[in-house]
């Protein structure tokens, strides 16, 4: 048999079977019963149809873009120069969401003691008519403060400052602003899906969306430690610092710290404290008096006590250093930063309850939080207070 011809792919295709002019009798019957199959349709002429395939839907997804108003270059009052590369642009519910939140948000401008010094412009939540939470870190050195939300600048008052939770409470008279719909930052979850909302110096919404990195996490503020905060991978201009973090239902679930950017301090602790300023001028939080590292050894962790304070709570209570901590007030802790998230949001006066380990022996402590601060202990090094 002849070897095969590597030029015959270049010469068509085979001669039909029957094209001939001579047929042994033994075939005349078999070609009358069964008929010739058509000739296959040559494989070199199928990328033609893969590309009539491909530029159909090419076009296709062109025109969906273009009714989806994807491809149009007009601007709305919904900015996305902020978003987050790799996230889907907002979806049209998510832009109603951003446009219900920005009702309640104002722009917070901040004129300092110091002439040189430029003005300085943050976003704002309103609580109320007259009330607006922003961040504490953009009022430091301020002479004066306004308010913008409805069309005019009004000059707002300091109520109280927070620096331990960045939180400022600020009073507008008549100011008729619309109160944002405040939701609950105890429903977040690791991965959920967030939108951060401020306002620009033209009033106009700003939005950008991510998701929540962590919970309960720590960061460093203007005065130390700030603890309990939502993290995220939110890139926030600086104007829309002091604005709303948004559940998928469009509620205010924290308020963006300016503080510590890409951070949120959750709304229901930034509603305490603004009580708290309200009604006294300051905010109170409780305070245990550990010194506390994560603890690896245990499957589940827990917060390994490194020190106590002299006459601290915890001391009276009965901790000490070297007890392992895994529950306190029926709450999981797993680290350090869970110890500190939860008595920072406890006010003096409160019960704790603790549960942990000395050794090998099971540990349950009550113990009664005081002032934070209220007892004079040095600075920790290499944990975290509480």
């Amino acid at each position: 048999m002849p070897a095969d011809d590597p030029d015959d792919e270049t010469r068509g295709l085979p001669p039909d079977p029957l094209d001939r002019l001579w047929f042994h009798p033994s075939e005349l019957s078999t070609q009358a019963e069964t008929p010739a199959a058509p000739a296959a349709r040559p494989a070199r002429r199928d990328w033609g149809f893969g590309l009539v395939a491909a530029v159909v839907g090419a076009l296709t997804t062109v025109v969906a873009l273009a009714a989806a108003g994807v491809l149009d270059s007009g601007g709305s009052s919904v900015s996305t120069q902020g978003l987050v590369t790799g996230v889907p642009a907002l979806s049209s519910d998510s832009a109603g969401a951003v446009a219900a939140a920005a009702a309640g948000l104002v722009t917070v401008r901040v004129t300092s003691a110091d002439p040189n010094a430029p003005v300085a412009t943050v976003s704002g939540i309103a609580l109320s008519r007259e009330q607006v939470l922003t961040s504490a870190a953009a009022l430091t050195g301020a002479a004066t403060v306004t308010v913008s939300g409805t069309g005019r600048a009004v000059t707002a008052q300091v109520v109280g400052t927070d620096p331990q939770t960045d939180i400022a409470l600020l009073h507008v008279k008549d100011a008729d602003l619309v109160a944002a719909r405040l939701g609950s930052g105890g429903s977040l979850a690791v991965g959920q899906t967030v939108i951060g909302v401020g306002v620009t110096g033209a009033d106009d919404a700003w939005a950008t969306r991510g998701i929540v990195s962590a919970r309960n996490r720590p960061a460093a503020g203007p005065t130390g430690m700030m603890a309990g905060l939502v993290a995220t991978d939110l890139r926030i201009d600086p104007p829309a610092l002091g604005g709303a973090l948004l559940d998928a239902s469009g509620g205010v679930v924290g308020l963006l710290s300016s503080a510590a950017p890409g951070h949120a301090v959750p709304i229901d602790e930034a509603r305490d404290v603004a009580d708290d300023l309200a009604t006294t001028g300051r905010a109170h939080h409780g305070w245990l008096g550990v010194e506390v590292v994560d603890d690896l050894s245990r499957t589940g962790g827990g917060a390994y006590i490194l020190a106590v304070a002299p006459g601290s709570p915890a001391e009276v209570a009965g901790l000490v250093p070297g007890d392992v901590v895994t529950t306190m007030a029926g709450s999981r802790i797993t680290d350090q930063a869970d110890v500190t998230a939860l008595v920072s949001r406890r006010r003096p006066g409160d019960p704790l309850s603790v549960v942990g380990w000395r050794g090998a022996e099971r540990l349950r402590r009550d113990a009664t939080l005081s002032e934070r601060g209220g007892l004079d202990w040095p600075t920790p090094a290499g944990g975290l207070a509480a």
